[in-house]
């Protein structure tokens, strides 16, 4: 599966883009990988290596999605509730996004890195300039 190595950075991003965690989208990756290496045999090649692992990766993240609970937020996020002692509202579950790492996005050497850095920090610049004003007022154009 030496040939499946070029294609770990791109399979972990797609986990993470379906899964909103970055530790769940390497455990699927891992799995995604070690599903292809036990039916590699009866891989037949009517689509390229890549899109094959794509799918494994994708049924293992829509599986794992199926199974997911949703986590309750966390007290205090929720709105105020007259009673100290109820329950936890389920309906008002949220899946979490954690972070996306850095590490899978920028690459290791320190000038192409600041570059990329610097292109985000722009690209926010320029979305928060898209946004109205906090007080509801039009931004001007």
């Amino acid at each position: 599966m030496e040939r499946a190595a070029p294609f770990r950075g791109e399979l972990t991003a797609h986990c993470y883009r379906m899964l909103g965690s970055a530790h769940d989208a390497e455990d699927l990756v891992q799995e995604a990988y070690l599903r292809g290496w036990r039916h590699y045999p009866s891989f037949k090649g009517r689509s390229s290596l890549r899109t094959w692992l794509y799918r494994i990766a994708t049924s293992a993240c829509l599986r794992e999605l199926e199974n997911r609970t949703r986590r309750v937020l966390p007290a205090g996020l929720t709105g105020p509730t007259g009673d100290p002692n109820a329950e936890l509202d389920e309906s008002r579950a949220t899946p979490w996004v954690e972070p996306f790492p850095d590490a899978w996005l920028l690459p290791s050497e320190p000038e192409t890195a600041a570059v990329a850095r610097e292109g985000v920090r722009l690209a926010l610049i320029a979305a928060l300039q898209q946004l109205r004003a906090a007080a509801g007022r039009p931004h001007p154009a």
